[in-house]
């Protein structure tokens, strides 16, 4: 959805529809789809699920972190939310997201304030990429940290 060269009124558009699609905000007319399914009247356990395989990086990602967690605990929380994996098989799967989008074992302790702001964007794609979506949405800020980053399904 997302066009470098789009207009501002195209970008309010697109990021007014990531958010419906996201239920970021309900829809006051019409029906919302997202991959052949109306999604605008899930019931709660459906729509836990669906959360699951639709995630966002937000643009300011330290102030979508708990400052209280380390970024491996940030990683590991839509892990334990939306999988059932064992307590190891979380610790291998965060180690493999950090190396993924380019930090490294000793940044897993840190603290989102702790790192730098480029850091911050890649711990929030990794926290985005956690819970392997189908879709994950952010905004075009955000091409270079993902040319860095290499997805893997």
């Amino acid at each position: 959805m997302v066009r470098p060269s789009a207009s501002s009124a195209v970008r309010r558009w697109q990021d007014h529809s990531r958010r419906l699609v996201l239920d970021l905000v309900r829809p006051t007319d019409g029906e919302v789809w997202f991959d052949g399914e109306r999604i605008d009247n899930l019931d709660p356990r459906r729509r836990r699920r669906l959360a699951a395989r639709m995630q966002m990086v937000f643009q300011n990602p330290l102030a979508s972190m708990n400052p209280r967690l380390t970024a491996a605990e940030i990683i590991e929380r839509p892990l334990r939310s939306f999988g059932t994996e064992s307590a190891r098989d979380r610790q291998a799967r965060v180690g493999e997201l950090l190396a993924q989008v380019g930090l490294t074992r000793r940044h897993a302790v840190s603290y989102p304030h702790e790192l730098s702001g480029g850091q911050c964007q890649r711990l929030g794609i990794a926290r985005a990429l956690a819970s392997r979506p189908i879709s994950c949405s952010w905004t075009n800020r955000y091409r270079r940290s993902m040319s860095r980053c290499r997805l893997k399904s």
